[in-house]
């Protein structure tokens, strides 16, 4: 039982990080993100979104799946959340001054890395045996 506290503020922890490096990263102008991420490939972008939306979404539902019986409310909030937090960044972006702009498949990348950590979180925890008795996650 200790260990799988342990995970679960580990995995808990990596969450709130990667949430905070989202908000870092979607809340500084447009230049200092060149200069912080020099990379200029088609949809580096996107690729970004897919994999830190992907990263936090794993971790929430990784510690919701360990934490609770019934993990599916869990999951649900979660998945809403990550979504919401999504959106409203955007929004924040097209109303500041820091040329950056709201872009829809910005979203769609989120949705796409928040499905996909929430589906890998499942095949790991499944796979590892450390599922609550067969629960449904969602």
């Amino acid at each position: 039982m200790k260990s799988v506290n342990r995970e679960i503020k580990l995995w808990r922890a990596l969450g709130f990080l990667d949430v905070l490096t989202i908000n870092v990263l979607s809340l500084i102008s447009a230049g200092n993100l060149n200069r912080l991420i020099p990379l200029q490939f088609s949809y580096i972008d996107k690729l970004g979104h897919i994999l830190f939306y992907g990263f936090a979404s794993f971790c929430f539902c990784k510690m919701a799946i360990l934490k609770s019986n019934n993990s599916s409310y869990a999951i649900k909030r979660i998945v809403a959340g990550l979504l919401l937090m999504g959106a409203i960044l955007e929004i924040i972006q097209y109303l500041s001054r820091m040329g950056r702009q709201f872009d829809i498949w910005d979203l769609v990348a989120n949705g796409l890395g928040i499905f996909a950590g929430w589906a890998l979180s499942i095949l790991l925890t499944s796979k590892s045996g450390t599922t609550n008795g067969g629960q449904n996650v969602f």
